[in-house]
C-alpha cells in the first residue's frame, strides 16, 4: 500500500469535498441517537444483567454514547458491584464527553470498593481538564497508604492539570516511590505515569538510579524510558550504570539509553563494548539500543558486524536488527551480514536479509550475487523489491528469474522488478514475451509489472489480455495496468471496474491491495464497487482493510453509508488502517460531523503521536471551531518536525488555518522556513504572509 504518512501528508489540503444531503446526515445521527436513547432507556431496567449489557455497549461506542452520561452517573450508586464497576470504566472510555458525570465519579471515590475507586479516578484522569473539581479530593487520595490508590491518585492528579507545576511537584514523590512496591501493577501504573509527567519528572526519577536497591535503580530506567528524549538529561547517569555489578541493572539502563536516544557520541561506544558481555540479555539490549539511535549508532558497526557471529542466536539476529536501523550508515557491514545469510537459524537470516534491505544501494551487489543461490534467490529478490529504484543494477539478475520452474522465486523476481519500477526498462522485452505467452503462470505478473515501469507499449496487449475469458487473475492484474497507465481514460476505467470489483476477493492479498487502491484512484466512477469495499473492510490483511477505507473516501459514495462503516476502523489493532480510517473521515468534512467526538478523543488520548497528528488534521475539517482547533494547534506545530517533508508541507498549510496570532505557530513556521527541504520553505514563508500580522 501506498506509505499512509506519505499519502495523507500529499492529500491533508487537497482531498475533495464529498457531497451529500442534508438528510443524509440527519439520518445517521438520528441513528446512532436512536442507538444510544434505547441503551439509555435499558439502563433503567429492573434486570442488572440488561443493565450491565448497556453499560457494556455504551462503552463500546466510546464517545459517541456522550448522551447516555446522565444515566451512567446514576448507575456508578448502583449497589450491584460488577454493575458499578462497569459503569465507572464506560464513563472513562467516553473520555471528555462524560464531564457531566464528574461530581458522580467524584463521589464514587469514597466507595468501599478498592477496585472501584481505583477505576473511578482512572476515569477521571481519561476525563481530563474537566475533572478538576475532584482534584482536592484526588490530593487527599494521593496519601492514602494503599499504593494502589495513592498512585492512581497521584497519576490521575497529573493527567487532570498537568501543566499545573505545583500540583505536579507534589504527586512526583508518590510516583516516584512507587517504583519500589512490589505490585507490578502499581509498579507499571507509576512508569506510565511518569512517562505522561515527561521533563518535570526527570530529575527526580534520575535522582533514584543510585539507589542501593537493585529493583528501584531498574524501575527508574524503567521510567525514564517512559519519558523518552526529554529525559536526555539523565543520559550520563545511565551511562554510568552500564558497568553495573548486577547485569539486570545494566541492561534496563541500556534499554533506556535506547529510548532516550541523546547523548549519541557518549552512549554508543559504551553500549558497543556491552556486546561481549556475559549476559545474554545485556549483550541482547545493548545491541536493540543501539539500533534506537538509528544512523547515529553508526559507531558501533564493527562491533555489531562481529557480534553476528555470537554464539547465541537472538544475540546475532538483535545485531542483525540493530545494523538494518542504522540503516545505510551500516554499510561498512555488508560483506558480514551477507555471510549471514547463511547462518542455520531463520530468524537471523531474515534479520540479516531486512538489515540489507535497509541499508540500501550499498547492499544490492551481495544481494545481487545470492539471486544464483537457489536456496536464496527468492529471498534476495523480496529484499531487493524492498530496496526499490535504487536496485537497478539487479535488473538483469531478476529478469533471468522469471524462468525459474518455482513459481515462489518467479513471484518474488516480479515483484522486486514492479518495487524497482521505472528503472526496470530494460525487463520490458521479457516482460512483453510473457504477457503475451501461452504460459500458466506468470502472465498476470507481467501485465502488473509493466504497468508498474510505465511501459505504455503494453497497452495494445493489455486491451486484448483483459477480455481473456477464464483466466480471472490475469483479467484483473490487465484493469490494473491499464487505469494504471491511463489513469485519465473512462473507456479504461469502464472496462476495469468489475475486473477489479472481482479482484477484491482474489487469493492473493496483493492483488486485493492494489484492486482496492486502483477503484480508490478511479473515484466516483467506481461507485458499484462500494459493496465490495465495504466487504472488504473485514480483509484479514491491514493493508488491505486500510487500502479499502482510503478507496471509500476517494469514491465519494454517499456518506449515510459510508462513515459508519469508517468509524468502526478506528480501533483496528493495525496502525495503518487506524490511520486510513481517520484520514478517510476527514475528507467528508463536516457531513462526518456525527463522529467528531471519536476524532477528538484520538486526537487528545492516542499514543501514536502520528494518529493524534492525523486525528487533528480530521478534526479541523469535520468539526471546525475554536476548541478543535485550539486542541490542533500544537500538534500541527509538532508535526512540522516529521521526517517525511510532504507531511512537513501539509503540517505549514494547517497552520495556516488554525494558526493566526498563535505565537507558538509563527514561531514554528518561521524556523520551518529554514527547513532542507525547499517545499517546506516556500509552504512556511506562504502561511506566514498570511497569519503573522
Amino acid at each position: 500500500m501506498r506509505s499512509l504518512a506519505t499519502f495523507v501528508a500529499v492529500v491533508l489540503l487537497t482531498a475533495p469535498s464529498i457531497a451529500s444531503s442534508e438528510s443524509d446526515e440527519t439520518s445517521l445521527a438520528e441513528k446512532l441517537k436512536q442507538r444510544v436513547a434505547t441503551l439509555t432507556s435499558q439502563l433503567k431496567s429492573s434486570d442488572v444483567s440488561e443493565q450491565l449489557k448497556a453499560v457494556e455497549d455504551l462503552a463500546e461506542l466510546g464517545p459517541l454514547g456522550a448522551d447516555a452520561v446522565p444515566g451512567l452517573a446514576r448507575l456508578t450508586q448502583s449497589k450491584d458491584l460488577a454493575l458499578q464497576h462497569e459503569t465507572v470504566i464506560t464513563l472513562g472510555r467516553i473520555g471528555p464527553e462524560a464531564a457531566a458525570a464528574v461530581p458522580a465519579l467524584t463521589r464514587t471515590l469514597d466507595s468501599k470498593s478498592t477496585i472501584v475507586r481505583h477505576s473511578a479516578m482512572h476515569s477521571l484522569r481519561l476525563i481530563g481538564s474537566a475533572s478538576k473539581p475532584a482534584i482536592p479530593r484526588l490530593s487527599q487520595l494521593a496519601r492514602e497508604k494503599d499504593p494502589l490508590l495513592s498512585v492512581a491518585a497521584a497519576w490521575a492528579l497529573v493527567g487532570i492539570d498537568p501543566d499545573n507545576g505545583a500540583l505536579v511537584k507534589s504527586a512526583l514523590p508518590v510516583l516516584v516511590s512507587a517504583l519500589n512496591n512490589k505490585s507490578e501493577d502499581v509498579r507499571s501504573d507509576a512508569v506510565a505515569a511518569l512517562g505522561e509527567v515527561g521533563a518535570p519528572a526527570v530529575a527526580a526519577v534520575a535522582a533514584r538510579i543510585g539507589d542501593s536497591n537493585p529493583v528501584v535503580c531498574m524501575r527508574a530506567c524503567d521510567a525514564l524510558a517512559a519519558i523518552g528524549a526529554p529525559a536526555a538529561s539523565a543520559a550520563p547517569k545511565l551511562i554510568a550504570k552500564l558497568d553495573d555489578r548486577d547485569s539486570k541493572v545494566c541492561w534496563h539502563a541500556a534499554r533506556a539509553l535506547g529510548a532516550i536516544g541523546g547523548d549519541a557520541d557518549r552512549a554508543v561506544p559504551v553500549l558497543a563494548k556491552l556486546l561481549k558481555h556475559s549476559s545474554t540479555p545485556v549483550r541482547g539490549h545493548a545491541a536493540s539500543a543501539i539500533g534506537r539511535f538509528g544512523g547515529n549508532g553508526k559507531a558501533a558497526v564493527p562491533q555489531l558486524a562481529a557480534t553476528l557471529r555470537d554464539d547465541d542466536a537472538t544475540i546475532r539476529a538483535a545485531a542483525a536488527r540493530a545494523l538494518g536501523a542504522i540503516g545505510p550508515n551500516a554499510k561498512a557491514a555488508v560483506p558480514a551480514l551477507a555471510t549471514a545469510l547463511d547462518d542455520e537459524v531463520g530468524t537471523v537470516t531474515i534479520a540479516a536479509a531486512e538489515a540489507l534491505g535497509a541499508i540500501g544501494k550499498a547492499a544490492v551487489p551481495a544481494l545481487n550475487e545470492r539471486l544464483k543461490d537457489p536456496n536464496l534467490s527468492s529471498l534476495a529478490a523480496t529484499i531487493l523489491g524492498e530496496i526499490g529504484p535504487d536496485a537497478e543494477a539487479a535488473v538483469p539478475g531478476l529478469v533471468k528469474l522469471l524462468s525459474a520452474e518455482d513459481e515462489a522465486t518467479k513471484t518474488e523476481a516480479l515483484l522486486a522488478l514492479a518495487a524497482i519500477g521505472s528503472n526496470a526498462k530494460a525487463a520490458v522485452p521479457t516482460l512483453m514475451r510473457l504477457l503475451k505467452s501461452d504460459a500458466k503462470f506468470g502472465r498476470a505478473g507481467a501485465a502488473y509489472v509493466l504497468a508498474r515501469i510505465g511501459a505504455q507499449n503494453a497497452i495494445p496487449v493489455l486491451k486484448q489480455t483483459i477480455n481473456e475469458k477464464g483466466y480471472d487473475s490475469l483479467q484483473m492484474a490487465s484493469a490494473w495496468a491499464l487505469v494504471t497507465l491511463k489513469p485519465d481514460n473512462a473507456d479504461f476505467a469502464e472496462l476495469a471496474i468489475p475486473h477489479l470489483t472481482n479482484g477484491l476477493t482474489s487469493k492473493r492479498s496483493l492483488a486485493r491491495r492494489e484492486a482496492a487502491d486502483a477503484l480508490g484512484r478511479i473515484g466516483s466512477s467506481a461507485k458499484s464497487a462500494v459493496p465490495a469495499l465495504a466487504a472488504a473492510l473485514k480483509d484479514p490483511v491491514a493493508d488491505v482493510r486500510a487500502e479499502a477505507v482510503v478507496a471509500l473516501a476517494e469514491i465519494g459514495s454517499n456518506p449515510t453509508d459510508n462513515v459508519p462503516l469508517v468509524a468502526r476502523m478506528l480501533n483496528d489493532p493495525a496502525a495503518e488502517v487506524r490511520y486510513a480510517a481517520v484520514f478517510a473521515l476527514g475528507t467528508y468534512g463536516p457531513k462526518a460531523q456525527v463522529v467528531a467526538p471519536l476524532l477528538l478523543s484520538k486526537m487528545a488520548t492516542s499514543r501514536d503521536r502520528f494518529e493524534r497528528t492525523v486525528a487533528a488534521w480530521a478534526a479541523v475539517r469535520v468539526a471546525p471551531g475554536k476548541k478543535t482547533n485550539k486542541a490542533a494547534l500544537p500538534l500541527m506545530v509538532a508535526a512540522l518536525q516529521l521526517p517525511n517533508p510532504e507531511g512537513r508541507v501539509a503540517a505549514a498549510r494547517t497552520l495556516g488555518i488554525i494558526g493566526v496570532g498563535s505565537k507558538a505557530a509563527i514561531a514554528a513556521l518561521k524556523k520551518a522556513t529554514q527547513d532542507e527541504d525547499k517545499a517546506v520553505r516556500d509552504a512556511a514563508a506562504s502561511v506566514l504572509k498570511k497569519i503573522d500580522k
